[in-house]
């Protein structure tokens, strides 16, 4: 496959979501196999992304659905769209740490605090630094996922909890569905943060803590 691929439509979308990938330090970043815009449309070492080249904003479900190929996968859901998103997708995007971007002939815009992260990030490709920081790096990597999964999954037991258990149980439910929202967006501002900083995969091991005592009440 060429860089210099000068399609239209959803290939020449795919084609610059898949530049703008290794842009951000993906570097074998790839379409994918699935045809047209279906599935997952670029795929790379910890990163899955889907495509629309719509005439309308994507909403909140085409959103959802790449959020848990990601998870499944293990890996980063980044979002592309060449008419930008409904309110809904880009609050439940926020929310979950899902990256979106616009996608335009100059490039792609970020649109979600995830997607500035990865900006800032991206920015930082190829740069030196030491190996303690390369080991903060790979610690946050590592957890950050992981520690989302295991807010969705809590998230998704205190739901059913509060609905159908004794008025105690209910009630142990949300309050644990009030911290997981605050752990929620505790880990979505550590994802904005460069993962190289000191102190943040302590910060990061703190809040997985809290999160697992959380586990604990339920």
């Amino acid at each position: 496959m060429s860089d210099q691929f000068a399609g239209s439509g959803w290939q020449w979308a795919e084609q610059r979501a898949v530049q703008h990938l290794r842009s951000l330090g993906f570097s074998d970043a790839r379409r994918g196999v699935a045809g047209a815009d279906g599935g997952v449309d670029a795929v790379g070492t910890g990163v899955v992304a889907q495509v629309k080249d719509w005439a309308r904003p994507v909403g909140e479900p085409p959103v959802r659905d790449l959020h848990g190929t990601a998870l499944a996968a293990g890996a980063r859901g980044v979002f592309y769209s060449s008419a930008g998103y409904t309110r809904q997708a880009q609050e439940w995007a926020t929310r979950n740490g899902v990256a979106l971007f616009v996608l335009g002939f100059d490039g792609a815009e970020p649109v979600t605090q995830a997607a500035h992260a990865m900006v800032r990030r991206g920015a930082g490709v190829g740069r030196r630094v030491g190996i303690f920081a390369q080991q903060r790096i790979a610690s946050v990597d590592k957890r950050v996922p992981s520690v989302r999964r295991e807010i969705d999954t809590l998230v998704q037991r205190a739901t059913v909890q509060a609905a159908t258990g004794s008025t105690r149980k209910r009630r142990r439910a949300e309050g644990a569905l009030k911290m997981l929202a605050e752990y929620r967006r505790q880990l979505t501002r550590i994802e904005s943060l460069d993962p190289s900083t000191r102190g943040l995969d302590k910060a990061l091991r703190d809040l997985h803590g809290y999160v697992r005592k959380v586990r604990s009440q339920l």
